[in-house]
């Protein structure tokens, strides 16, 4: 029994399933992942990482140097309706006279009648900024008339396909020279008037080539101080009217900007999404306070990520090949672990951006590669046995011709299946009539030879439905569980031994079907469309046409139980609507205690219940539940017996070791 219970598929290297051969492809399949990382496939994934990791860290401190003037709803109700009249902008940079720079984040363009006020204020203030911006034929846009001549600074945020502002690029290089971004304009002017110089070269324009071409350059992904509101803000008219001391902006950068909702400049950011907007000016204080502090988010190089993911998914598929399922499964549920966590600290400790995706799915990919070498080594391993106890039993023959596909391929069809387990009931029925024929002086050791095969028989049976129960994620020892169940009510029922043990059998097969059901439903990690749960619920049909032409009444049995499982006393089930005495009595035991498992058990979709809860939801009913469903006779022996059912389900949990019975 212990034996049974250490089963595991073939260590490494007891079968040569590491060859050359079988590795190429699996690692021709990692260069695969490059290509996709560079068309943008994971792109998404890595999005929702980083939003992640800003709401994880938080909120940090603002520069104290930074101060926002807003246009908001109650300077708007004070000043006039917008735009406001360029003569308070005049006003406003008399009162802002000892800051250390005013940068406007709007837009001048439109030629007004203060416009020479303003240019006036500009010229005495000499320390200010101005937004300007390219149009969609790619010309710049700058500040109208007599205000062309001020410094200025592009206002282009990067938006991602969900409208979230994460990067904007400090440098537009044109025909007629760069145009630094808005925020470096303004840290150029700070930091001592020198106009912002870019950090990468910028390209050479011919002037028979150049003409309507922009080149971005000095990517920079902002790294945000928290939500809107996190800078301070204040209220235009309060400078205007003097409740803020001019004393106040002494070396400060002052940012100007509108704030009020409904003027349209506003974009989601990763703290807060769609659900609360920042205005842009807001924005442009955190690209600036990057600049600041040094702390913008720059991209970690991608020949130096593309080898980092490389290297990591060498290393895990080494690992996974080497140690059985369970310790590799925890292995890989680790590295993801440790991924996301060194993807973490570089984000907030070193402000690197290395997504984390690409690294997921190539361990991924050699977590499921190691495991199809392993489970093919086995199928094939299987094969061997089978033939050797087909020509030893049966003396080849027919039954040698009839184990199926061989392999994995085989392992995982429908015939190659039902092959097997016919193929391995004709190997017992043989050996019986072997032993009938058999001198008295061997009857023992060929009565242990029989129950040796026997036991065999039944246990492969069992293993190739686990092996179907396996695409099922999350099943574990369902199979095992529900076999127990069946053992438990038939002896409540007073149903003599040989009943008792063939209902065992057969409920372990019950859902042999789901071999037959698409990947992508019988996965799915959620709950199932309408049209997607009549798909699935065609399993228990597949499951007997699998199994009901055998010649063997245990397998007619079993199939019986597969089509009838999820039939209900009240003529509520499928697949037929049977009602009653209509259903097999054997579906009827196993369709309570299949129903039983569904409820403890954990899913993707829902949580499991606790044994009291469940219990009562079968002897009371609740949601899409009712006692009605079951027959009564075995729901009384339910009722009489269910505290065994939490013992088994306790003992044969999904992460325990895979149960005898």
């Amino acid at each position: 029994m212990a034996t049974h219970r250490r089963s595991r598929l073939p260590p490494f290297g007891s079968i040569p399933f590491l060859s050359r051969r079988r590795l190429i492809p699996v690692i021709a399949g990692l260069l695969l992942f490059f290509g996709a990382d560079y068309l943008g496939v994971f792109d998404s994934w890595d999005i929702r990482a980083h939003d992640a990791f800003f709401r994880v860290r938080s909120s940090r401190p603002t520069s104290e140097a930074i101060v926002l003037v807003g246009i908001d709803a109650r300077s708007l109700g004070v000043l006039g309706r917008w735009p406001l009249d360029r003569d308070v902008y005049a006003r406003l940079l008399d009162k802002l006279d000892e800051a250390a720079v005013v940068g406007f984040d709007l837009i001048l363009a439109e030629p007004s009648a203060g416009d020479e006020r303003l240019a006036e204020a500009v010229r005495r203030n000499g320390r200010v900024v101005l937004a300007c911006y390219f149009d969609e034929a790619l010309n710049l846009v700058l500040p109208a008339g007599p205000l062309a001549g001020t410094q200025v600074g592009h206002v282009h945020i990067e938006r991602g396909i969900d409208q979230i502002s994460r990067s904007l690029f400090h440098t537009i290089s044109r025909p007629g020279g760069p145009v630094p971004s808005f925020s470096a304009a303004v840290y150029g002017m700070f930091r001592g008037g020198r106009p912002w110089a870019g950090r990468n070269p910028l390209p050479d324009f011919r002037p028979d080539g150049a003409a309507g071409r922009l080149f971005q350059t000095d990517h920079s992904r902002i790294n945000y101080y928290g939500p809107p509101g996190t800078f301070l803000r204040i209220s235009l008219a309060d400078v205007l009217s003097g409740g803020v001391p001019e004393s106040f902006f002494k070396g400060k950068i002052v940012l100007v900007g509108a704030t009020a909702a409904g003027l349209q400049d506003r974009s989601a950011t990763p703290f807060s999404g769609t659900r609360q907007e920042m205005p842009g000016v807001e924005i442009q204080a955190n690209a600036l306070n990057n600049l600041l502090d040094g702390t913008e988010i720059r991209d970690f190089p991608l020949p130096a990520a593309w080898l980092g993911a490389f290297l990591t998914a060498l290393l895990g598929l080494a690992l996974f090949i080497r140690t059985p399922e369970r310790t590799a499964a925890w292995i890989w549920a680790a590295g993801l672990a440790g991924i996301t966590a060194a993807s973490y600290l570089l984000f907030a400790r070193f402000h690197l951006w290395l997504g984390p995706a690409l690294f997921y799915f190539m361990t991924a990919y050699v977590f499921l590669a190691a495991y199809l070498l392993k489970l093919a080594a086995a199928a094939r391993q299987l094969d061997v046995k089978y033939a050797s106890l087909a020509g030893h039993f049966a003396g080849g023959g027919d039954l040698g011709r009839r184990g199926g596909k061989k392999g994995l391929i085989g392992l995982f069809t429908r015939n190659g299946i039902n092959e097997k387990i016919s193929g391995l009931l004709e190997i017992e029925k043989s050996y019986e009539g072997t032993l009938e024929a058999a001198v008295w002086r061997r009857t023992r050791e060929l009565a242990e030879a029989l129950s040796m095969v026997g036991r065999m028989s039944n246990e492969l049976i069992v293993r190739l439905a686990r092996a179907v129960e396996s695409r099922d994620a999350g099943t574990g020892n369902h199979v095992a569980r529900v076999a127990l169940y069946s053992r438990i009510i038939a002896e409540a029922l007073g149903r003599p031994l040989d009943y008792v043990e063939a209902i065992a059998f057969t409920s372990s097969i019950h859902d042999i079907g789901k071999i037959g059901i698409p990947d992508d439903i019988l996965l799915k990690r959620g709950l199932l469309t309408d049209d997607e749960k009549e798909i699935m619920r065609t399993h228990a049909r597949i499951g007997y046409g699998i199994l009901a032409a055998s010649e063997h009444p245990r397998i007619r049995e079993a199939a019986a139980v597969a089509l009838a499982h999820h039939e209900r006393w009240d003529g509520s089930g499928y697949p037929a609507g049977l009602k009653g005495e209509e259903i097999p009595p054997e579906a009827r035991i196993v369709a309570l205690c299949d129903y039983y498992d569904a409820l403890r058990s954990e899913r993707s979709y829902k949580s499991g219940l606790d044994h009291d809860t469940a219990v009562r939801t079968i002897l009371e009913g609740g949601p899409d539940c009712s006692p009605a469903q079951f027959d009564p006779e075995v729901l009384q022996a339910f009722r009489k017996s269910a505290d065994k059912f939490d013992d088994v389900f306790r003992r044969h949990r999904d992460d325990a070791p895979p149960a005898v019975f």
